[in-house]
């Protein structure tokens, strides 16, 4: 059987996912104006800077 749960707790939800979802608008403009002004990188490149950035 499934819980109902209150009104507010939904609001704060879909609240929290409209600030991601602007939040990750925000940056993917922030990027795509830096390619812009500054030139684009490669894949290769992208990858190195993200694998350097978070020891993946």
């Amino acid at each position: 059987m499934s819980t109902i749960k209150p009104v507010s707790d939904l609001q704060n939800k879909e609240y929290e996912k409209l600030l991601a979802w602007q939040k990750l608008k925000s940056k993917l403009d922030e990027g795509r104006r830096s390619g812009e002004e500054n030139g684009w990188i490669s894949s290769d490149e992208a990858r190195t800077i993200f694998e350097e950035r978070y020891h993946v």
